[in-house]
């Protein structure tokens, strides 16, 4: 049976994974490049919102919701609520909630007040 380290060791190469362990407190800076890396990784938004949420879970999801929004070009049409709802759709039903909160939120008709020029 495999031996699990019980502390994390202070190696900094490439393929530490520090950063993911609970209570881990990132700086701004480092979970935002982590954040622009995964979302560039991903050619569907789901996936970048999966790996994201299984990620940097501990992150409040309006944050990482405008996050998100800076780095998919996907992402920019939708409002950060609804990409809130996408992350907790994408969380709590995986494919098949995901793909329902997108049906929903392409037919549904934006708030009178919007900014014309911000797009739907």
């Amino acid at each position: 049976m495999a031996q699990y380290p019980t502390e994390l060791d202070d190696n900094s190469g490439p393929d530490d994974l520090g950063w993911m362990a609970p209570g881990y407190l990132a700086t701004p800076a480092e979970a935002l490049e982590r954040i622009r890396q995964i979302c560039a990784m991903h050619e569907e938004l789901f996936g970048a919102l999966f790996a994201l949420m299984a990620t940097h879970g501990s992150l409040p999801r309006e944050i990482l919701a405008a996050a998100i929004k800076q780095f998919r070009p996907d992402a920019q049409a939708l409002s950060n609520e609804d990409l809130v709802g996408l992350l907790t759709a994408t969380v709590n039903g995986g494919r098949q909630g995901f793909d329902a909160v997108m049906r929903t939120r392409r037919s549904t008709p934006r708030k009178a007040g919007a900014v014309p020029w911000a797009g739907s």
